[in-house]
């Protein structure tokens, strides 16, 4: 291997192990028996359903299971032992971060038989005691918002205020420095103060989720609010997306102060756009990476002109004023 593809393929080898680092969520509970007796060596998989990626884990002896490193997305959860008919649990959806616990109660029977279960997912997350909230890329496209920076989105978490006149978040009454922002699990915040670097948060195409936390964090963090973002990734699905959104003067009306004065309607021109594209890597005759290698791009892209002049400010005395008659002043 000459050194250019070396290099390139020590890149993919980091960027792969360093985007595992932080953002990954799990699912853990306890298998019992019809009795409510704990299952031990039960086999408990979870596949992601938009890549059929599975991880795969084995109850202890007090039939308690996790598994970990799971990235957010729908998934499907089976579990399987001898004696037992087959246990499956469908659209478990996890977040980033998220410990989701999932309890799996194991009937007697053949294994020709699947026991299907819909209501023994917990609907919040009980494993931790941290307050957060999470919204989804398509839920944030799709608000009626002017804009599509985060910013926006941050207020409609509970307990999260906006400092006045500045882009700085307060999470529970928290003060300065101490928020931090990340996307990936990297953080983005700008050294000298407590804004994140604005061009991540301005810019929402390739965002999958973002979840607020407002306090009760993990010792992983330092700071009393948390905002996690994860970017969008391929799927064995090929799927795309196109936004536009135009604003222009001719489809304004002219202001009371333009029409007393006679001017023209001011600029007024917004342009806001974005595209994407996802799905598996393929090659014709050479390689199809369904259910293994996936890419995703995007481009987004805001601009702004205008020109507005507002209502004259400045009064000029009357004739008589300067004669010394204030005499207008009184009243007519």
């Amino acid at each position: 291997m000459n050194r250019p593809l070396a290099i390139l393929a020590m890149t993919f080898l980091w960027t792969t192990a360093s985007d595992a680092q932080t953002t990954f969520g799990a699912i853990t509970g306890v298998v019992m028996d019809p009795s409510g007796a704990a299952v031990p060596s039960v086999k408990v998989t979870a596949r992601q359903v938009e890549t059929n990626a599975e991880t795969s884990a084995f109850s202890n002896d007090a039939g308690v299971y996790t598994l970990p490193q799971l990235r957010e997305g729908a998934y499907e959860v089976r579990a399987s032992a001898a004696g037992f008919r087959p246990w499956m649990a469908q659209a478990i959806q996890l977040s980033a971060r998220e410990i989701r616990r999932l309890d799996i109660k194991l009937d007697v029977g053949s294994v020709e038989t699947v026991v299907d279960v819909t209501d023994s997912v917990a609907l919040i997350e009980t494993e931790t005691a941290r307050l957060a909230d999470t919204k989804s890329g398509s839920l944030m496209s799709t608000l009626p918002y002017s804009g599509r920076g985060a910013f926006l989105f941050f207020q409609l978490t509970p307990n999260v205020t906006r400092v006045n006149g500045v882009y700085v978040m307060r999470f529970a009454g928290s003060r300065l420095n101490q928020s931090d922002y990340s996307m990936d699990g990297v953080s983005f915040m700008v050294t000298s103060g407590s804004n994140p670097n604005a061009p991540l948060v301005d810019y929402t195409e390739t965002v999958e989720e973002m979840r607020v936390d407002v306090a009760n964090n993990t010792a992983e963090f330092g700071t009393v609010g948390q905002v996690s973002m994860i970017s969008k990734s391929g799927t064995n699905e090929l799927h795309g997306s196109a936004y536009g959104a135009l604003r222009n003067e001719a489809l304004n009306a002219n202001t009371f102060a333009n029409n007393f004065r006679g001017d023209p309607k001011p600029l007024d021109r917004q342009h806001n756009f974005a595209f994407s594209l996802g799905g598996p890597v393929f090659l014709p005759k050479i390689y199809n990476g369904k259910n293994r290698s996936f890419f995703y791009t995007a481009y987004e892209r805001y601009r702004q002109r205008n020109l507005a002049l507002g209502a004259p400010s400045v009064n000029a005395p009357l004739p008589e004023f300067y004669e010394g008659d204030f005499s207008r002043l009184l009243g007519p």
